[in-house]
């Protein structure tokens, strides 16, 4: 007998780790993700934190640190409250159009997964948190600019 979990197989769908923020769901491919733990377990690099971005309640608990690779990267999401595994058939993730991926939080997000028919998350982006994240820690610091000036 085969778990699903040790051969992907496309017919069975995508795999998705969801939660919810104030006004909508979201997810990660869950093939994405190499671990969840406890925020005060986590033990690597700043979590990054986009709840203002996707309005999370932060006052959610248990608050988790999902952590995903881009590239050589290890990088950690903060989550609010429950988090579960779904899974979405293929044909129920819709792309984003550009002009939506183009501002605001909509650049974090990738494609739209349905669910019995309605819209139900927002499917992330890994590759534009770590662009997020990076252009963050470009950005100089205060007391740089107060020495300059």
């Amino acid at each position: 007998m085969t778990n699903a979990f040790d051969a992907p197989d496309e017919s069975l769908g995508c795999l998705l780790l969801a939660w919810s923020g104030r006004t909508a769901s979201f997810a990660l491919d869950a093939a994405a993700i190499e671990r969840v733990v406890d925020e005060r377990d986590w033990g690597g690099a700043d979590v990054l934190d986009l709840s203002e971005a996707l309005d999370l309640d932060r006052s959610l608990e248990p608050v988790r640190v999902l952590e995903f690779r881009v590239g050589d990267e290890r990088l950690g999401l903060r989550a609010f409250g429950a988090v579960r595994l779904c899974t979405v058939a293929p044909g129920d993730l819709l792309d984003v159009p550009p002009l939506i991926r183009a501002r605001d939080a909509g650049r974090f997000v990738q494609r739209l997964a349905m669910l019995e028919g309605a819209p139900a998350l927002w499917v992330l982006d890994p590759d534009a948190i770590h662009r997020d994240a990076m252009a963050r820690r470009a950005l100089p610091s205060e007391g740089v600019l107060e020495r300059t000036q």
